[in-house]
């Protein structure tokens, strides 16, 4: 008789000082290593100071390729409007510009806020663009989970969204106060519950040119997460990614219907996620396929292309 798996449980996450922009990215982004970079509390305005703040909502749970967005001060907000909304990632406004964020700026490194209620949990989800992320606490407190890529057939994925509750294998996490920054790996599955009414500050890093082109116009599945997530540098390639690059470049400028070329980036993305990643598969989702398949014919994903991709 097998001996059951031992129960996951939830390791903390690394915290320390921000180590500096060239440590950082040598040791932590090339290495998709998650942590909390501790800093100094926030230099930022209270919340009830910004009530007339415009915010952006989508719904929480979204459905199909055309979700729904309302607008909302940020008093409104926080007093209830949007019920079955959350505040989206927005441009960082002229009230917001003294605000501090992440410790370290990248050059076409766009900040973004967004403002997070009490009791407010996001989807465990990845990134599709493919990017490493640094998610700066700029207010309130808030507790971050990271699930690797490794373990995406355990979240029970569907498109970057997990189902499952979890906890998972090797997952970690870690609690975020004011001037608290939390990394999240290029990839990585990760899932921000709010303990009280908090402003948030986002900073995405450059991309290598192999995840430009997996997070580009494609069907960004756990598989090409995961891809990603193997080489997660910003900037170095090895020989065999370069060769995985044209193999994905060359799909994308094939000749035919975008469905062609979704069917065709589907096989190939299988064929480079078993090479490099391996570990347990997944059977195709109908449901899944049916929703790409629609972004493809409505020409969201795979339109034809002229130069580099990216």
């Amino acid at each position: 008789m097998p001996i059951p798996e031992k129960a996951a449980t939830i390791q903390e996450t690394e915290r320390v000082r921000f180590p500096g922009a060239r440590r950082f990215l040598r040791e932590y982004a090339a290495e998709a290593r998650p942590a909390i970079f501790a800093g100094p509390p926030a230099r930022t305005a209270a919340l009830d100071r910004l009530g007339g703040l415009d915010l952006l909502l989508g719904r929480a749970d979204p459905e199909g390729s055309d979700p729904e967005h309302l607008r909302a001060t940020l008093r409104g907000y926080l007093a209830g409007a949007g019920a079955g909304f959350r505040c989206l990632w927005r441009p960082i406004p002229p009230e917001l510009r003294g605000v501090a964020g992440p410790p370290v700026r990248f050059r076409g490194g766009e900040r973004r806020f967004r403002v997070g209620r009490k009791g407010e949990v996001s989807a465990l989800h990845f990134d599709a663009e493919l990017r490493g992320v640094l998610l700066h606490q700029a207010s309130g407190t808030a507790r971050v989970r990271w699930v690797p890529p490794g373990r995406s057939p355990d979240v029970d994925p569907f498109l970057n969204v997990g189902r499952a509750a979890g906890p998972f294998p090797d997952e970690s996490a870690g609690e975020l106060g004011p001037g608290d920054t939390a990394f999240v790996p290029t990839g990585w599955w990760h899932r921000v519950e709010h303990f009280g009414d908090g402003l948030a500050v986002r900073v995405r890093l450059p991309r290598n040119a192999l995840n430009r082109a997996l997070g580009g116009r494609v069907h960004t599945t756990w598989r090409a997460a995961g891809i990603a997530a193997s080489a997660p540098g910003p900037a170095a390639l090895t020989a065999v990614d370069r060769a995985d690059l044209a193999r994905v470049r060359a799909v994308l400028a094939a000749p035919g219907a975008p469905g062609d070329r979704l069917a065709a980036m589907d096989a190939l993305v299988r064929e480079l996620h078993a090479r490099r990643c391996g570990g347990p598969d997944l059977p195709p989702d109908p449901a899944e396929a049916e929703v790409w398949r629609a972004l493809a014919d409505s020409g969201v994903l795979y339109a034809p292309i002229r130069g580099r991709t990216g």
